[in-house]
């Protein structure tokens, strides 16, 4: 594969055993055509990922098996071996939309200084399809992202970004809000991220995810501001953001729009 627009799809899995499949079989429903498929066993014991995918592999999808290492870990592993120059990370447990990584590489083939694009989302939950959650129009994010982090898990983003800022935390893997983490990085950088309204991806809700535990998400909290202390000095208002969030950062996130700190209206879709 040219991995000049080759798109890395990157799904650690941790005991879903029951849902990687139609997780990867969603990546290989995708409209883009050019994706390989990296699924990280990390040290799961309700099956092995590689013979539960047994039928799926081939040149377009690879199991690599570790111990267990936490999400951060995984991720960050399967990335360093990706062949793509561009790079999505999908939950196990959650189904990727068709049209996705078209629309978003459309975006970054269009605009080299775009580094992310994210997306809306819908729920799945009983069998039952939410209708899409559509947290904001199409277009770029940038005080949105420091008040109230509303990205999903799953964005694409550039493998050379996923570099500068160092990859994904690991000491996050066993607590939660990685996903915040890594954007939060990019955007105290000054970097592009642009928002897709269209859903990127299908959230299955069930009761083992990290981010529904209060203490993780508090602890986690803590360990991105101690990180990020400098930046966060400099900008207080952003810091009271983020540990009152969601109520004060939307409320933030609105006032900086007003200000003409929001997202740049002349792009939106």
């Amino acid at each position: 594969m040219d991995s000049s627009y080759l798109v890395s799809v990157i799904i650690p899995c941790y005991n879903q055993g029951a849902w990687v499949r139609e997780a990867v079989a969603s990546v290989l429903k995708s409209t883009y055509k050019e994706v390989e498929v990296i699924v990280v066993d990390d040290g799961s014991t309700d099956c092995r990922v590689e013979e539960e995918l047994s039928d799926q592999m081939g040149s377009a999808v690879r199991v690599i098996t570790q111990q267990n290492a936490g999400v951060c870990a995984a991720r960050n592993r399967a990335i360093r071996g990706a062949r793509g120059n561009f790079i999505l990370t999908l939950d196990a447990d959650d189904v990727l939309q068709p049209d996705f990584i078209s629309n978003a590489m459309s975006i970054m083939r269009s605009d080299s200084s775009v580094v992310q694009v994210g997306g809306n989302y819908c729920f799945l939950s009983d069998g039952r399809i939410s209708a899409a959650v559509e947290t904001f129009d199409s277009g770029f994010v940038q005080d949105f992202i420091m008040a109230r982090n509303f990205l999903p898990n799953v964005y694409l983003f550039r493998k050379s970004v996923w570099e500068l800022v160092g990859g994904f935390t690991e000491s996050l893997s066993r607590l939660a809000l990685e996903d915040v983490d890594f954007t939060l990085k990019i955007h105290v950088r000054n970097l592009k991220t642009y928002f897709i309204k269209q859903p990127a991806v299908i959230y299955r809700q069930h009761g083992e995810s990290r981010n529904n535990h209060t203490c993780k998400r508090i602890l986690a909290k803590v360990n991105i501001l101690i990180r990020l202390w400098r930046w966060y000095v400099c900008h207080p208002r952003y810091a009271l953001a983020f540990l009152m969030w969601n109520y004060f950062g939307r409320l933030v996130a609105t006032c900086s729009a007003t200000e003409g700190g929001g997202r740049d209206e002349t792009t939106s879709a």
